[in-house]
């Protein structure tokens, strides 16, 4: 993204600053870090994995488009 996340921030504040930071990928970015919470610290099952997954793939295969590669 171009803006790394601070040692202080979770998930949730990071992707907010992110989103004023980059916003090109803002409207991208609510969804994305949802599934990633829901992945990482709910006792979520297979089905939340694999939407946080085809999120993430979503989100990097767009990084091309919008001229942020990571």
């Amino acid at each position: 993204l171009g803006c790394g996340r601070h040692p202080h921030e979770g998930p949730l504040d990071y992707a907010r600053r992110a989103g004023r930071e980059v916003p090109a990928v803002a409207a991208l970015l609510p969804e994305l870090v949802d599934a990633y919470v829901r992945t990482r610290y709910l006792p979520a099952g297979e089905p939340e994995r694999t939407r946080f997954l085809a999120l993430a793939r979503e989100f990097v295969a767009g990084a091309a488009t919008r001229g942020r590669a990571s």
